[in-house]
């Protein structure tokens, strides 16, 4: 896990930041990068599923899905 991701109450706390923006989340985190993230400030959950077990960075990739493509589809 990266610095920027902490363990609290049962699920992952993270910060995502997208240019200027940072959305705070928790997160349940499994194998191959799936994941399910809540995003209180913007009323939003996103679940991703993969089939990404063999694959190096698998939560990398998810983070950059999260990054690149949905947080930056919800900003102004």
């Amino acid at each position: 896990m990266s610095d920027d991701t902490r363990y609290g109450h049962l699920w992952w706390l993270k910060t995502f930041s997208i240019g200027s923006k940072s959305y705070d989340a928790f997160l349940m985190q499994g194998a191959g990068g799936n994941k399910v993230a809540v995003f209180p400030s913007l009323d939003m959950v996103v679940v991703i599923t993969t089939t990404d077990f063999q694959v190096r960075g698998s939560h990398q990739l998810s983070d950059r899905l999260l990054t690149e493509h949905i947080l930056k589809s919800v900003e102004p």
